[in-house]
């Protein structure tokens, strides 16, 4: 293994995105600075102990790569790597400078609701996905013979499918729910 390399596994869900930050703050702050991540292992190298502060973007849709990375750049952010449709930026802290890559509070309410809009489509496919499955499984199993292993697995696969789902709900909804109230919270701070 390379002294000079580090690679760590770290969950952060979708609406743990400013813990996700702070966390690869910190971890610039001992020495590591990101190199990329693909998602669940993020890859460092090694570096000076400063301090610098991550931020991450969420971006949906078409998108000019190049003339969104130079607006940050512009405004002294170093672009450091892209998983999905997150956006991973540093800057070096200095006293008296913004450290959020957010102007105001209606940007940031605006990335939520993006990464809301998003989820909800892919929660929105999955059901439609599950829901044709469910239905060809039960079509199949009309099909087998009453005791037949077909019938058990059918009758299987469809209790699989729709706890899975539900599970998938669950946390789905949740992560949700958790980024709606940041944006209760940034609309009304107190």
């Amino acid at each position: 293994m390379d002294r000079n390399t580090l690679t760590e596994r770290q969950v952060f869900y979708i609406a743990e995105f400013n813990e996700e930050a702070a966390w690869l703050s910190f971890m610039h702050a001992e020495g590591w600075k990101l190199v990329k991540t693909t998602g669940f292992k993020y890859h460092f190298e090694s570096c000076p102990q400063e301090e610098w502060i991550y931020q991450l973007d969420f971006r949906d849709g078409n998108l000019d790569e190049t003339s969104y990375i130079q607006m940050y750049a512009d405004y002294g952010w170093e672009f450091v790597t892209r998983f999905r449709h997150w956006y991973y930026f540093r800057k070096i802290r200095t006293a008296g400078d913004d450290m959020s890559i957010f102007s105001d509070n209606e940007s940031k309410i605006e990335m939520c609701r993006k990464v809301i809009g998003h989820h909800v489509m892919i929660l929105a496919a999955y059901y439609l996905f599950i829901l044709a499955l469910f239905a060809f499984m039960m079509c199949g199993n009309s099909f087998a013979a009453p005791d037949s292993f077909l019938n058990g697995f059918f009758e299987g696969a469809a209790v699989g499918c729709i706890l899975g789902g539900l599970i998938g709900l669950f946390f789905v909804g949740n992560q949700l729910h958790r980024l709606r109230r940041k944006i209760r919270q940034l609309q009304n701070p107190l």
